[in-house]
């Protein structure tokens, strides 16, 4: 599924709730510009996750913390972020130079 797909599956799910243009609706646009409230984008937001679930076959489970996006752009990111498989256990490898859980090393050897 590629950007222009999680895009559209965005738009029609504003466009249900706001009534509006869906051509109007762009990576750039700001969601309370569209007319949604918070209340109105988790409501979107879990219409996505049902209408990917069914498309991929799967169930479709945003993260809470990659959801406070502004713009449509921030929910396509968390929405191809969450279809990225990620290696075995489920989380992505720490970043170079620190130990899981994000905590940076001490230099000190035990």
């Amino acid at each position: 599924m590629n950007d222009d797909d999680i895009l559209h599956v965005i738009a029609v799910n504003v466009v249900r709730k706001t009534q509006g243009d869906p051509k109007a609706i762009t990576r750039s646009s700001r969601l309370t510009e569209l007319g949604l409230t918070s209340i109105d984008v988790i409501e979107v937001l879990f219409d996505v996750e049902e209408d990917l679930g069914k498309a991929l076959g799967r169930p479709i489970k945003l993260d809470d913390a990659d959801i406070a996006g502004e713009t449509v752009g921030d929910l396509v990111e968390a929405v191809k972020k969450t279809l990225t498989p990620q290696p075995a256990g489920g989380h992505a490898p720490p970043p170079h130079g620190t130990l899981p859980h994000g905590t940076p090393p001490t230099g000190r050897h035990h």
